[in-house]
């Protein structure tokens, strides 16, 4: 009986010494990947912030040498030199944020094609595109009655690329031969609107 109860509790106890070195490993592993894992993070932080750094470095220096290139540093005052540094900073940290919130997304969203293929080309982040719409809902109740003008609206950026040159020539042409449709036509132009557009519009 006794022997019993030895080989009882002496199998017991090899039984916890087992469970114990497997618990110990266990902890011992645990500890090792979040090593592992913070190493990593640092690494990679370290490294995103020389890259920073350094590009930043140098997109002052580029606009430093477009600077001397046009002969404008020897005739800076003080405001008008300290507005330059200003630029440059801005034009840094500008690209600096925007890369660093491209390359740290988890997905990126642009409204054209022409936007996802500009973001897709500077980052490996997986760029969609959604284009702009609307909400039927808002549309649902009777149509709102005419004003007696034909009206074209357009909404937002409006920027060179986007010029529609033919468009406007269109439009002039229909009111050169048409007064009515002259007097009829309402272009509204509603946003941030490129210069060049206004000025192909008035010349149309």
């Amino acid at each position: 009986m006794i022997w019993a109860i030895c080989m009882v509790m002496g199998t017991s106890f090899v039984v916890l010494l087992y469970l114990q070195m497997q618990y110990a490993r266990s902890i011992e592993d645990m500890r090792r990947r979040q090593f592992d894992v913070s190493v990593f993070r640092s690494l990679d932080q370290a490294s995103r912030d020389m890259e920073r750094m350094e590009t930043a470095h140098y997109l002052q220096e580029v606009v430093s040498m477009h600077n001397d290139s046009l002969g404008m540093r020897p005739f800076l005052d003080n405001t008008m030199r300290n507005r330059v540094l200003k630029f440059q900073q801005q034009v840094a940290n500008a690209y600096l944020y925007e890369q660093s919130v491209l390359d740290e997304a988890s997905a990126v969203l642009a409204c054209t094609p022409l936007m996802q293929e500009e973001f897709q080309a500077q980052t490996r982040t997986p760029v969609a595109n959604i284009t702009n719409g609307y909400d039927e809902e808002d549309f649902a109740g009777p149509a709102p009655e005419g004003d007696g003008h034909f009206n074209i609206t357009h909404t937002g950026l409006f920027a060179a690329d986007g010029n529609p040159l033919t468009l406007w020539k269109v439009l002039g042409e229909m009111k050169a031969e048409d007064p009515a449709f002259r007097e009829a036509l309402r272009l509204r132009l509603v946003g941030k609107v490129d210069r060049e557009i206004l000025e192909s519009i008035g010349s149309a």
